[in-house]
């Protein structure tokens, strides 16, 4: 599945459910994914010596999965104009799912940018997702990062998760590892799993914070618990490479993650 494909699947998901509290189920990656080949190589690099260590991400490279967040309908939008924007996410999304119209994403980028315009919340993740791959629109990396990071600011998950790796890629604003991890911790805390799997990795590797494998055990550990496969199996990997003394403490240090996160 291609990286376009699958953030129209994310968008057409949080569109269907924007009026309840509800789970969105997303199949694939939307933004979720760091640059895998990359990080796998300089862990590689990093402990030439050491096989199961340079294998640390054990991290799938056709794609990962995306978080799975709450959509809460009493947050989606502001008191501007909170009917109206409701009205016109609900148009967006029918034109970008073709639910009682032809689909025609043009369109419901227009719809969706005047309800981010009012302030709702979804209605902006929605634009800047749309703005980041060229759907409907021109892609614009800036105006993708305006919209996401206005919804990462109220709280949404999805666009929290997104505008990280837009910071993390160094795309719409200037790259900024430590910037990147503050918003996939902010992600995190609300049990989006990839985002506690890629703090593991980027931990790992010493990217926005200081290399520390036992904390990146203990990230690693909280998205298993999440329900993450890769954070399981970087856990497992992970695990492995540790001294006795040093898995006491990775567990302690998952632990207090844990309690941090009240998860």
């Amino acid at each position: 599945m291609t990286y376009d494909s699958v953030v129209k699947l994310i968008r057409s998901h949080v569109s269907a459910v924007a009026t309840a509290l509800v789970m969105v189920s997303c199949p694939s990656s939307v933004m979720a994914d760091l640059d895998i080949s990359v990080l796998v190589e300089q862990l590689h690099k990093r402990d030439a010596h050491a096989k199961a260590r340079g294998d640390l991400p054990g991290i799938n490279t056709d794609t990962v999965e995306s978080p799975t967040p709450i959509s809460n309908s009493s947050t989606t939008q502001t008191p501007k104009s909170p009917d109206k924007g409701q009205r016109l996410f609900d148009q967006a999304a029918a034109f970008d799912q073709g639910r009682g119209v032809q689909q025609n994403f043009s369109r419901a980028a227009e719809l969706y940018l005047q309800a981010a315009e009012l302030g709702h919340i979804e209605a902006q993740m929605n634009i800047g997702l749309m703005y980041s791959q060229g759907q409907g629109v021109r892609p614009d990396d800036r105006e993708a990062v305006k919209w996401l990071a206005q919804a990462s600011e109220a709280g949404n998950a999805i666009a929290q998760y997104s505008y990280a790796l837009m910071i993390y890629e160094g795309r719409g604003e200037r790259q900024n590892y430590g910037k990147s991890l503050e918003w996939y911790r902010r992600a995190a805390e609300q049990g989006n799993a990839k985002a506690m799997n890629n703090i593991g990795i980027m931990t790992a590797l010493g990217y926005g914070t200081q290399e520390d494998n036992i904390e990146a055990y203990a990230w690693f550990a909280l998205g298993t618990l999440a329900g993450d496969a890769d954070a399981q199996n970087n856990r497992d990997l992970t695990f492995e490479v540790l001294s006795q003394d040093e898995r006491r403490a990775a567990q302690r240090a998952a632990e207090r993650l844990r309690s941090e996160l009240g998860r």
